[in-house]
């Protein structure tokens, strides 16, 4: 907060609104899969989504998330992309009311960046580039948080 915002963050007060999280500081987004936290931090409307592969990332669930434009997505890692890249986007926006559908979401041209670790996909999307941080939760506890070197996912390939 304090590098990247100019934010102290013994200043920030964080509130919890359902399942959003926000603070009148900074625009905050957060995500956790199977041991895996993402938090996205900026001045701006920011998104964030973090998803570990499993099986659930199918041909089958893309024929229910893709727009016609977004149909060619292959493979686990490229479907996973696509799905933390809509998620992202929703959670950009002020949707606080609205339902997540994301056939009705095209990430096309959006300004959503889609990464991956080994087995992880993540996307942010943000009007402006920020540091990538992952924390990888153990059984007890115990976290590592790091700024990974990413690899970017073509989520088209």
């Amino acid at each position: 907060l304090e590098r990247r915002l100019g934010i102290s963050a013994d200043l920030v007060n964080f509130s919890r609104s359902g399942n959003k999280w926000s603070c009148a500081e900074c625009r905050i987004s957060l995500s956790h899969t199977d041991g895996y936290v993402a938090v996205a931090l900026s001045d701006l409307p920011v998104g964030v989504d973090v998803e570990v592969l499993s099986s659930k990332f199918s041909e089958k669930l893309l024929d229910r998330i893709a727009c016609p434009p977004e149909k060619q997505a292959r493979g686990a890692i490229q479907i996973a992309a696509l799905w933390t890249a809509k998620e992202s986007l929703f959670k950009q926006g002020d949707n606080a009311l609205a339902a997540f559908v994301p056939s009705k979401i095209c990430v096309i041209g959006a300004g959503v960046s889609s990464y991956s670790w080994g087995d992880v996909a993540l996307s942010v999307a943000t009007d402006r580039p920020i540091d990538l941080f992952l924390a990888k939760f153990d059984q007890n506890g115990s976290f590592e948080l790091s700024a990974l070197p990413a690899e970017r996912i073509d989520r088209s390939e």
